[in-house]
């Protein structure tokens, strides 16, 4: 997804949550092989949920076996 389609994404997710409610998510970071795939830093993602009420919950993760991928747990304000 477009980075404006990813936030429109998480604002549609923060307003359906109830406070308090964990949402856990994945996307792709760095170049990857696939036509989908976009580059989206962590930073980016995590200001995004800020900007929308959801605080990440843990610190995002990768895995060496999928490191294209990162995944992570935002919680409703």
């Amino acid at each position: 997804l477009e980075p404006d389609a990813v936030q429109g994404y998480l604002a549609e997710v923060a307003r359906v949550l109830i406070p308090g409610a964990r949402f856990r998510f994945q996307w792709t970071v760095g170049p990857t092989h696939e036509n989908y795939a976009q580059d989206h830093d962590i930073l980016d993602v995590v200001e995004w949920c800020d900007d929308r009420g959801l605080l990440i919950g843990d610190t995002p993760e990768q895995d060496d076996r999928y490191p294209t991928w990162c995944w992570a747990t935002a919680v409703r304000q």
